[in-house]
């Protein structure tokens, strides 16, 4: 490896998710799984612990242009609301069932939280799939993360389970909502099952507790701290690394 290929670039134009050679002196570097500078091609990195699969640049997208358009992707889903729920039966909630299903909503996030940190520990695929994460989302705040944990569940929770589940059945609206977290690779479809079973699981806690709040609740928090999860330096990293 040339010298200067080890050197990190904290701030990268491009990712190229190819596995590199690399020579004795800088395998502890690869293994931790730094991204590196392309020698002689500044402002572009390769990440070592990619797959040899996927050999193709990604360019680094605009944060604010990232967020703004996931929010845009999430207002029509807001929107169908007000249009098609029904006020009655998943807005208003009985004071049982809303004080039930937040309290399984806290058990359920917490529990769902702590089984994703360790998918992403013991799993290559769950390492692969925060890499693919880290490199869309590096460098998004708090602030930003807040916005897109609240779009995304408020957004796909009316559309799924306030729109759809009651016309199409707890079922087909799962299914659907398997299909919306397609992977960006085959080698990545547990995430896809994952929202499969989260789909049933969304489901069943806005039919017990004939509210949409707890889901919202529920993927609101699952959302917030995985996304947290994925863009924070791994041990022994640098922040921005």
């Amino acid at each position: 490896m040339p010298p200067g290929a080890g050197k990190k670039y904290p701030e990268c134009d491009r990712i190229l998710l190819a596995k590199p050679r690399v020579d004795a002196e800088n395998t502890s570097q690869a293994t931790q799984g730094h991204a590196q500078s392309m020698p002689n091609t500044p402002g572009v990195c390769f990440h070592p612990v990619s797959l040899p699969l996927v050999r193709y640049a990604m360019p680094r997208p605009s944060h604010s242009r990232l967020v703004t358009f996931a929010l845009l992707f999430y207002l029509p889903m807001m929107a169908s609301g007000v249009i098609a729920v029904s006020p009655g039966t998943l807005w208003i909630p009985s004071p049982s069932g809303m004080l039930t299903g937040v309290g399984l909503a806290l058990a359920g996030a917490w529990l769902v939280v702590a089984l994703s940190r360790q998918v992403t520990r013991s799993t290559p695929w769950g390492r692969r799939l925060r890499l693919e994460f880290r490199t869309l989302l590096q460098g998004v705040d708090s602030r930003q993360i807040l916005l897109l944990a609240l779009g995304s569940s408020l957004g796909e929770e009316i559309l799924f389970r306030g729109v759809l589940h009651p016309r199409l059945g707890l079922w087909v609206t799962a299914l659907m909502f398997g299909a919306m977290h397609l992977p960006p690779r085959l080698a990545l479809w547990p995430w896809t099952f994952f929202a499969l079973v989260m789909g049933v699981a969304l489901g069943l806690l806005t039919d017990y507790s004939q509210t949409l709040w707890p889901a919202i609740v529920l993927h609101f928090i699952i959302n917030y701290f995985n996304l947290h999860h994925i863009v924070e330096p791994d041990p022994g990293e640098p922040p921005g690394g």
